[in-house]
């Protein structure tokens, strides 16, 4: 059995004058360490990313404890995650597939940026990096947020996110 984690960015905002959200902003969030640093500077910068472009030129220094970091976020995210929806799917040649979704509503800040590489992703695709502190928001998944709670999952593109296979 393989699994795949996905991350990615579900951003809500409310309508102006109407007590309702709008349509969630999905992106992708990298929570693994296989970019350069100078792409994690470029997209906080604001500036264009190639997360997955790697040249002689790559530049690997990240701040003290940034793989750390990125373990311990990962970690929060899955200690303290909901499910969502629970996708079944069975393919021609009888391959099955089960994907399930979870959220995790946590607050903190996002280093947001376009992608301009052509891999895995489109170019022009909104990407972020984690930055800074993050604490989780409790009770915030609830029937007022239910945009979220109840979108329908099963025909977005996981191919597009950043993920890592475990077991």
């Amino acid at each position: 059995m393989c699994i795949r984690d996905s991350y990615w960015v579900a951003e809500l905002e409310k309508y102006e004058k109407v007590d309702e959200y709008k349509e969630p902003k999905i992106y992708s969030l990298f929570l693994h360490e296989f970019y350069g640093s100078d792409q994690l500077e470029s997209c906080c910068l604001g500036k264009v990313s190639y997360p997955y472009t790697m040249t002689t030129g790559t530049e690997f220094n990240f701040p003290d404890n940034y793989s750390e970091y990125l373990t311990e976020l990962r970690e929060l995210v899955k200690k303290n995650r909901q499910k969502i929806q629970v996708i079944k799917k069975e393919w021609k040649d009888g391959y099955r597939e089960k994907v399930t979704v979870y959220a995790t509503p946590v607050r903190g800040k996002l280093c947001t940026c376009e992608f301009g590489g052509d891999r895995f992703l489109t170019k022009g695709d909104r990407i972020s990096f984690p930055k800074g502190n993050y604490e989780i928001i409790k009770n915030y998944l609830t029937k007022e947020k239910r945009i979220l709670l109840y979108k329908d999952f099963s025909d977005f593109d996981y191919s597009n996110t950043d993920y890592r296979t475990g077991k």
